[in-house]
């Protein structure tokens, strides 16, 4: 378990990734957990009763190694496969800003796989996986068609900011938005998804660098969706129409 390795993007910022791996092996697949909520592991631990309990999943199933909305170590190691949490720019001590997911995220994501992939124990395979806000940072990496990534699992994730979470329907819902904003923490500024919506009211080029370009997306995709969680449905349905 390496924490807190510097991974370059190409503009020279430095994110950070904390990285799991089966013992004393090489030549391994890794798996993305692409996040703005924190890398270091603490869903597998039940903080205060009932707090982010992984709903249908039987306590103790998920170890304490698993990051929020994340793939488990515990689990992916012992079948073969390294793990690597990585914090967006500006979350974290990564460097820069978090200007919320975008066009800029989805480069960031690319440059951490393609350093991910030239790691002398990695065999040059990385795949990506996560629920919701990983989710969405999936459709923005893979956009961007970074050679190395091979798959992506995006489960419950939304790929078109206005349409899909900032203004559904054309109503404005700051509340969500504003719940998630004020969860993020980072030596960086960290933008204000709320603000942005008395700015911009209707979709311009701010909200279309927000609208992943899924369309772009050429490799196996997993994707999942509930019916119970209107945020994220037509966002995973609609990008699963578009990919290629």
């Amino acid at each position: 378990y390496e924490r807190d390795v510097a991974a370059p993007t190409r503009d020279g910022r430095r994110l950070y990734v904390d990285i799991y791996r089966p013992k004393d092996q090489v030549d391994v697949p890794v798996i993305v957990a692409y996040t703005p909520f924190g890398k270091r592991h603490w869903y597998g631990q039940s903080i205060a009763p009932g707090l982010h309990q992984a709903m249908g999943v039987p306590k103790g199933t998920i170890s304490v190694l698993a990051a929020f909305e994340a793939p488990d170590p515990s689990y992916w190691c012992r079948n073969g496969y390294a793990v690597a949490n990585v914090d967006a720019a500006g979350v974290g001590y990564s460097e820069g800003d978090f200007q919320g997911m975008n066009s800029q995220y989805g480069r960031d994501g690319a440059d951490i796989v393609e350093w991910l992939a030239k790691q002398k124990w990695c065999n040059g395979n990385v795949g990506m996986a996560g629920n919701s806000g990983l989710a969405i940072a999936q459709w923005f990496v893979a956009a961007e068609c970074p050679p190395s990534l091979k798959c992506i699992a995006p489960w419950e994730g939304t790929a078109d900011f206005y349409r899909e979470s900032m203004f559904p329907g054309g109503i404005p819902y700051a509340a969500f938005a504003g719940m998630i904003h004020l969860s993020l923490r980072g030596n960086g500024l960290i933008q204000d998804p709320v603000e942005d919506m008395k700015v911009h009211p209707l979709f311009d080029t701010y909200w279309n660098d927000y609208k992943a370009k899924v369309e772009n997306t050429r490799i196996p995709v997993y994707a999942t969706a509930g019916y119970t969680h209107p945020l994220h449905l037509r966002g995973t349905i609609q990008s699963y129409l578009k990919i290629r």
